[in-house]
Parts: C-alpha cells; structure tokens; sequence
C-alpha cells in the first residue's frame, strides 16, 4: 500500500510543482510529463501484485470531520479498474506534453498538465476510498479537474456549452450519490464502507429506491435526457433530397 500512496504523492506533488514553474513552460512541461509517468508506473506495481494474487493490507487514519476518516484499499476488484487508469494516465501524460507544445505562447500550457495529475489521482482516491467523505472529496476533485480540462478552448462556444452539461450532470450525480450515503450512515451509524456491508437488505432497498426516486425527479426537473436541449448536438442534419426534372 506504501507504493500507492507513493505513487499519488508522485501525482499530486508534480502537479502543484507544475504550478510554481508556470512561467517556465518547458519546465513544467517536463516535470508534469516525468510526474504523471512515474507516479502511474509507481501505482501500477502493488495493482499488478493485486491482480496475481497477492493481498495489501488497509490503510487508515483518523479525519477531523464528522463520521469521517481516510480509509483506502486496494482489492482485485479495485486493481481492475486501476490498472488501465495508470496505464493510460502515464501515456496521457507523455503524449500531453508534446500536444500541448503547439499551445506555447498562446495559452496558459502549465494548467492542463498540472490538472491531467491532480485528475488521475483523483480517479485513483475514488477508487480505493473506504469511506463515503474521502469519496465524495475526491470525486469532486475529480469533477472540477475534468471540467476545467473539457473547457480547455473555452473561446469556443460549444466547448463552455458542454463543459457546463457536464458539470451540472456531475454534480446531479453526486447529489445522489450523497443522499445515498446518507441514508446507509443513517441505519449503519457510520460512512465507512465495511459498515455499509453489514446493512439487511431492506435498509440498503430503501435508500437505493430512495436516491433513484430523487434523481429521477431532478432529471426530470431539470431536463437531464437525451432528448434535452441541455444534450449537444452530434449530428448535422442532412440536406434534402433534391427531386430530379
């Protein structure tokens, strides 16, 4: 578990390193590139490890919030997931610096390479968290890092039109997922995972039709289908078919 929690210091200490080398692109190009590749390739050992069989032991510590502590786990089933997150990351990154290049001195190129890690790492936390506030946390992280990475060309139009349908999606979603926990801490009497495990099934049939019962109705209220005008266009429409004389 020490090399994961390496690997996430790797990501997220690159990323503010980025940030105080702003006015050094190339610099910050490199170490956000050099940053994100190690601390992915880092994550990837105890994943492999966890994918062949072996088990890592829990990590937790007290937070000074309420019902709240940091909790992470690495299982084979969160292994699945992150294996290709930290395989595809460290190429994002590697792949990042050299696209970004065509940005210098145009835009502010340290933003995106610095978000790209603190991004992947916030994935990896949502992962492995063990408890309902570390997921929250890191699943807001993780939004807020992914709109502003969407809205990277925000002179565009359609950039801000579906970075801000993507926002208000996730936050839809993670209003539901906070009323979901609510609800399982309320008859488990904590937000940590393993006590979630230990609700009958009538608790766990209630807030789950609970939370799809309120997010049907916010989609509903707020026009969040397909059919919406909050939904992107995708598709030009096709010319008439122009009759023949």
């Amino acid at each position: 578990m020490s090399l994961l929690v390496l690997g996430l210091a790797l990501l997220v200490g690159s990323a503010v390193l980025v940030v105080l080398l702003a006015r050094a692109e190339r610099a910050s190009g490199v170490v956000g590139a050099i940053g994100g590749a190690a601390g992915c390739l880092v994550g990837l050992v105890p994943t492999v490890r966890v994918l062949l069989g072996s088990a890592l032991p829990s990590l937790s510590t007290a937070w000074d919030v309420p019902y709240g502590s940091i909790s992470i786990g690495l299982d084979p089933l969160s292994a699945f997931f992150l294996a290709p997150l930290f395989v595809l990351g460290g190429l994002a990154a590697v792949y990042g610096r050299e696209y970004l290049r065509t940005y210098c001195g145009r835009k502010w190129i340290f933003l995106p390479t610095a978000l790209l890690n603190l991004f992947v790492a916030s994935m990896v936390v949502v992962v492995v968290a063990r408890g309902a506030v570390l997921f929250l946390v890191a699943w807001e992280v993780m939004t807020l890092a992914s709109y502003l990475l969407v809205t990277f060309e925000h002179e565009d139009a359609a950039v801000r039109r579906a970075g801000w349908v993507y926002l208000l999606a996730a936050h839809v979603g993670m209003a539901c997922l906070t009323l979901l926990f609510v609800l399982l801490g309320r008859h488990s009497g904590s937000l940590d995972f393993e006590a979630f495990h230990a609700l009958t099934a009538p608790s766990t049939r209630l807030a789950t039709g609970s939370v799809r019962a309120g997010g049907g109705r916010i989609r509903h209220q707020g026009g969040l289908r397909p059919t919406s005008r909050l939904a992107p266009r995708r598709h030009t429409p096709r010319p008439r078919p122009t009759s023949r004389r």
